[in-house]
């Protein structure tokens, strides 16, 4: 069984994205967002998205354990995870701080 949150990201310009990033790298990419969120930049997404979205293939047993939704023009983000380990909602909670510090309204459910 492989665990992933999946993202749902909206920057100018372009269609909204979803893509599903295992739970080993959602961290990594977590704090990545951060530091591009500020570009608006569609290549530099396009680059984050290919380092991160998951490409091989789903199986039934897989299990959907986060959702990250974000809204770049409007800075607005919903967190939302079950399922997960203390130590990792310490440091996405931490994080979604750090994006609230950049001007962002934040929603989190954990």
């Amino acid at each position: 069984m492989t665990l992933c949150a999946m993202y749902n990201i909206s920057m100018a310009g372009s269609h909204p994205t979803t893509i599903c990033v295992v739970m080993d790298r959602f961290l990594e990419s977590f704090s990545e967002l951060y530091d591009i969120i500020d570009e608006n930049d569609t290549d530099v997404m396009m680059d984050f998205i290919s380092r991160f979205a998951r490409t091989d293939e789903i199986m039934p047993e897989d299990k959907t354990v986060g959702f990250v939704v974000v809204n770049a023009d409007k800075k607005l983000m919903s967190v939302s995870f079950s399922d997960i380990d203390e130590n990792m909602k310490k440091v996405i909670k931490a994080t979604a701080e750090k994006f609230k510090n950049k001007g962002f309204k934040v929603e989190t459910d954990m």
